[in-house]
């Protein structure tokens, strides 16, 4: 983990010290099985997200990072997807990128909280 953190503190030199160790415990955690894949080009895909998505059987907060602040996921396609079945609640950030968690946890918390009570009273 030292040395995968002091590479990432080369490469980016102008990032605060936590991420490059936070960032280095990540990439030890990953999957080695899917790092690979990813590397290779074998990544499996799923040629219908919203079937998959539908099969899911338990509550899921979507939280979605704003499209407009770096966030992947466009509206349409969350519209598309995500399945109307009462397990699935979608949560806009405005102004959120794609890391909500580390960039804005003022905005996170106040969705997170709520709907964590919510499904602990059910």
């Amino acid at each position: 983990m030292d040395e995968i953190a002091s590479r990432i503190r080369e490469a980016y030199p102008d990032w605060p010290d936590y991420v490059a160790d936070w960032k280095a415990e990540s990439i030890v955690q990953m999957d080695a099985d899917i790092l690979r894949a990813i590397t290779a080009g074998n990544i499996p895909s799923e040629d219908d997200p919203a079937g998959m998505l539908a099969r899911i059987q338990c509550p899921v907060l979507l939280l979605q990072a704003d499209p407009l602040a770096g966030g992947i996921l466009p509206d349409d396609f969350v519209a598309e997807v995500v399945p109307e079945n009462g397990r699935w609640t979608v949560v806009k950030i405005e102004g959120a990128g794609h890391n909500i968690n580390r960039e804005h946890p003022e905005k996170l918390l106040p969705v997170v909280m709520p709907w964590l009570e919510a499904i602990w009273a059910e």
